[in-house]
């Protein structure tokens, strides 16, 4: 009838012999702070001597439950030294990022972002009042967009001095501004085929410029026109006389000298009404050997087209900077994983295996990330057609949140069946167990690899002089505005989730297809690695250069899953959309707050898993992680 504090004996005291693995339990049970205490019996089981429901599971031919695996008392967390060691080399790797020999890897650097969207905006308005567009547009939408394949492909093919030079003239531009302004609502286009990718954005082609007086035109990241495209009111006359205009503004505005140029028969048909077209060839300065062709038409005095290509591209060539055969490739892979997801979660569902309880919860969690940044990204607009928005906003949510049920309905059985010891810590995070060691520890574990991956491979982009590689389309976006930003960094959860459980559910089709575990996971990073935006398709040496890199680090990865398990996975793919959303480049650059606060979020989450690691009341006996 009296507390333990006024009785402080130990279970020995009163027992001699009793087993010290049994006093521990007991003293856990009797701990002051509920926290500390055992979640449940199956807790108190799994730890006495012989509590092993796992192993006795799988000896008896059967599939231990989530609960007996978040319950597993067999390995905890790393020991404190090993954490310290693993948080100091996180830092030192997401700092190494800004070192200016790293950073000349990136094209951000070597193609700088120097001008911020809403001064570029400005421009963009501005040089359409000269233009005699004096009218307020009732609605605007801009942003950045990279990178222009033909442009960057016809860069790469120089000598690094070169190279560098072009890149930082932005002559031919690779990262260019977009600006759209409509004197109705410009409400983007949703269903198949959508160029904003289903997602409610604004971009340069979507809605499509198809309605009168909508205007669209593109700059260079200094402020130089690159594009031009402006549709006439629609009960407009035609002209009575071809009015006089001064082709000189529109060169001025490019940043090019007319005198470099001589007239020639004009190729385009602009899509809109013109009364005049003109066009001409030229160069973009001394040196610069190449045939540099402008097109322009004007209507009633006002230009309403006008266009910069060069020799080096043709009409019918593919925008995109990577190759379409990779295109192809991932359609294809998503395919396979879509149909081997269905038929092993419907074997899963039908022998009664699947966590359906798990798969709902990493649905929700991927489907409130999305609608998080749908409500932060989307272009509202105060119209009936906000309904459409919501609409696609939901489906889409929802698309991939029933892809993600499907594909862990389908793969976290087999992981449980074979790799029991790979789920115990994600068990727990699901289970609510933010303070437990293991948890902490594979998070650090997961970080450790991806950012020691990271370094690895922008020193072998600067050992083998490849080009400045293309920045993921996340970390363009988020130039645009701290609302892009914000938006994708809360995605970023979904998107580690998709990923992680897309590696995993490849792993294990594979695997289950063809039975030899070493050639599944020599296929499982042959089939990735091509998808890699790093890997250099610019020659065959540094092709072969970073797909072993990209090999290595893949095989890295796999090994992380089946030495720490899934968290640590999701952990590693989790820093990966980070980094991806997180524009890093010059310290002394306008948006370098967005990736300091990028990367900071993963430092903190990294000094909470050590703090947790340093906290924990470690039981001897048992197993550790490290």
């Amino acid at each position: 009838g009296k507390r333990r504090t006024s009785t402080a004996t130990n279970p020995t005291d009163l027992v001699k012999d009793l087993d010290p693995a049994v006093e521990r339990i007991l003293l856990r049970c009797l701990e002051g702070d509920p926290k500390r205490r055992p979640s449940s019996a199956l807790s108190v089981a799994m730890a006495l001597p012989g509590g092993d429901p796992i192993a006795a599971a799988l000896a008896a031919g059967e599939t231990p439950s989530p609960e007996m695996v978040a319950a597993s008392g067999e390995k905890e967390g790393f020991s404190p030294r090993t954490a310290i060691l693993c948080f100091a080399g996180i830092v030192i790797s997401i700092a190494a990022l800004f070192l200016p020999v790293m950073s000349a890897t990136q094209l951000l650097v070597k193609a700088p972002v120097d001008i911020p969207a809403d001064v570029l905006e400005f421009r963009a308005q501005d040089m359409l009042k000269q233009f005699g567009y004096t009218e307020k547009p009732r609605s605007t939408a801009y942003g950045f967009e990279c990178c222009d394949g033909p442009n960057l492909r016809f860069v790469e093919r120089f000598d690094p001095a070169r190279r560098d030079a072009l890149l930082a003239s932005h002559q031919p531009p690779v990262i260019r501004f977009w600006y759209r302004q409509h004197q109705g609502q410009l409400i983007p286009a949703s269903g198949l085929g959508d160029p904003s990718g289903g997602n409610g954005d604004v971009t340069y082609d979507s809605p499509p410029n198809a309605e009168p007086r909508m205007i669209r035109m593109a700059l260079d990241t200094t402020g130089r026109l690159i594009a031009l495209e402006a549709r006439p009111e629609e009960n407009t006359q035609g002209p009575k006389g071809v009015a006089v205009f001064d082709w000189a503004m529109l060169f001025r505005e490019a940043g090019l000298d007319l005198t470099r140029f001589a007239p020639t028969v004009a190729q385009r048909t602009p899509s809109m009404a013109f009364d005049t077209r003109m066009a001409w060839v030229g160069t973009y300065a001394d040196g610069r050997p190449e045939q540099v062709r402008v097109e322009a038409a004007v209507w009633q005095g006002r230009p309403v087209y006008f266009a910069i290509s060069g020799d080096w591209s043709t009409p019918t060539e593919s925008a995109e900077y990577r190759p379409a055969i990779l295109t192809v490739l991932a359609a294809c892979l998503f395919l396979f994983l879509l149909a081997g997801a269905a038929l092993v979660a419907r074997h899963n569902l039908r022998v009664g295996r699947g966590d359906r309880k798990g798969a709902a919860r990493i649905a929700m969690a991927a489907f409130l990330s999305a609608m998080c940044a749908w409500a932060l990204n989307t272009a509202h607009v105060a119209s009936l057609g906000e309904l459409g928005l919501l609409v696609n906003g939901i489906s889409g949510a929802g698309f991939v949140s029933a892809l993600l049920w499907l594909a862990y309905v389908g793969t976290e059985p087999y992981a449980r069946r074979h790799w029991p010891d790979s789920l115990i810590s994600w068990n727990r995070l699901l289970a609510g167990q933010l303070r437990d060691a293991l948890v902490a520890s594979h998070i650090l574990a997961g970080f450790l690899v991806f950012y020691g991956g990271v370094a690895v491979i922008w020193i072998t982009n600067i050992v083998v002089s490849t080009p400045p590689f293309a920045p993921p389309p996340g970390a363009v976006l988020s130039l645009n505005s701290t609302a892009n930003f914000g938006a994708l960094l809360v995605t970023s959860a979904q998107g580690a989730l998709t990923a992680g459980t897309g590696f995993l559910l490849l792993a294990v089709l594979l695997r289950l297809l063809l039975r030899w575990v070493w050639i599944a996971d020599l296929a499982t990073t042959v089939l990735i690695v091509p998808l890699s935006i790093v890997v250099d398709f610019t020659s065959p040496y540094r092709f072969a250069v970073t797909t072993a890199v990209f090999l290595l680090w893949y095989s890295t990865l796999l090994w992380l899953l089946r030495r720490f398990g899934f968290l640590a996975a999701l952990a590693f793919w989790f820093a990966n959309a980070i980094l991806a959303v997180s524009p890093t480049g010059l310290p002394t650059s306008w948006y370098a707050g967005r990736g300091y606060a990028g990367l900071g979020i993963l430092i903190a989450i990294a000094a909470w898993a050590l703090w947790v690691v340093l906290s924990a009341q470690r039981r001897p006996g048992t197993e550790s992680a490290a």
